[in-house]
């Protein structure tokens, strides 16, 4: 049993009338009785009976139009479902853009997210190997199976606690990623370098959020996005300006097409 075959019936018994049937539906006379001859032949059963003014349902027909509309209603919200069913994408980023930008999607797209937070090289991988549909890192994708379908800059600065009245280096620990590949990390270097700045003391950490936990407690400095400013830390504006943090988002280039169009509403 068909599904177009039960929609004929469906307009048959709403109709009353095969020619009228056909007109509407968009199909020649004898094809809405060849269909419906193989409704009734599978049943083994008639559905109408035939009239001068055109056909009246029988109860094998009442019968079947119940089910018939049931089962033709659930068809059309399974694909109302399915349709609208919100996109799933699969999504890395480090542990800063995660915080910076990630949250942000979830909070702002009808999309379910999978949100993986690795190190660059990892993410790189595993949108490589299709286990993730893309990327948000902070420096080029050494890699030619990928490619960056959008990028923009993030503005950043040396944080300090909001209780902190005094910036000064020399004073206490500035407190830089572990991980040397890091865009915050070598812009804090960059920074120190060029001042000729010394006397520090730089402490390596894991976590972003142990980093903010301490210049929270006033205990160091760290360079950051300025989209982390929080109630806890300020920024602190320096003759010598940061230079801002490009990030990218990159897709296999298998499916950039695709990609570009999901994100083109997301972003």
């Amino acid at each position: 049993m068909e599904t177009n075959d039960l929609k004929i019936f469906q307009k048959i018994a709403q109709l009353h009338s095969i020619t009228e049937t056909a007109e509407q539906m968009g199909y020649t006379q004898s094809n809405i009785t060849s269909r419906l001859k193989i409704l009734e032949s599978e049943l083994k059963t008639p559905l109408f009976k035939r009239t001068n003014k055109g056909v009246e349902i029988l109860k094998s027909g009442e019968i079947l139009l119940t089910y018939a509309d049931r089962i033709l209603d659930l068809i059309e919200k399974a694909k109302y479902e399915i349709t609208n069913k919100p996109k799933e994408l699969s999504l890395g980023a480090t542990q800063v853009i995660t915080k910076t930008h990630l949250t942000k999607l979830l909070i702002n797209n009808n999309f379910n997210f999978t949100i993986y937070t690795r190190d660059v090289k990892e993410l790189i991988g595993m949108v490589e190997t299709f286990v993730l549909d893309g990327i948000f890192i902070n420096e080029l994708a050494q890699n030619s199976n990928l490619i960056c379908i959008y990028s923009h800059t993030e503005p950043i600065a040396w944080f300090k606690s909001k209780d902190d009245e005094i910036f000064l280096l020399q004073h206490k620990p500035i407190f830089i990623s572990r991980n040397k590949q890091c865009p915050y990390r070598k812009a804090t270097i960059a920074y120190l370098e060029r001042n000729e700045i010394l006397g520090y003391t730089m402490v390596e950490i894991d976590s972003l959020d142990t980093i903010i936990t301490l210049l929270e407690n006033n205990m160091g400095y760290s360079v950051l996005p300025i989209q982390l400013l929080s109630k806890q830390l300020k920024f602190v504006n320096n003759a010598s300006k940061l230079d801002d943090i490009e990030i990218n988002l990159y897709v296999h280039r298998k499916n950039e097409d695709t990609m570009r169009t999901i994100f083109r509403d997301v972003l």
